[in-house]
């Protein structure tokens, strides 16, 4: 999957998440969208969405890993256990 389609989910996500909806007008994706390449380096990619992620500041509920962690996928907690999506 390209960065860019990974970064498009992740804006999915964070847009139909209930516990980010009150949070979204202060998180405006484009100024993400500006700096998202398919080329760019994994590392350049990772600090773009956690950059975008930081923006809501509600971060403590919310983590992207690297490729070459346990989860290659958004990991959110919705009053419960831990749910990939």
């Amino acid at each position: 999957m390209k960065k860019t389609a990974i970064f498009e989910d992740v804006i999915s996500i964070m847009s139909h998440d209930s516990s980010t909806i009150k949070d979204r007008k202060g998180c405006d994706p484009d100024r993400f969208r500006e700096k998202m390449t398919d080329d760019m380096t994994d590392d350049a990619f990772l600090y773009q969405v956690r950059s975008y992620l930081a923006s809501f500041g509600i971060i403590g509920h919310i983590s992207f890993q690297n490729k070459k962690s346990w989860s290659k996928r958004l990991s959110l907690t919705r009053n419960g256990p831990s749910t990939l999506c």
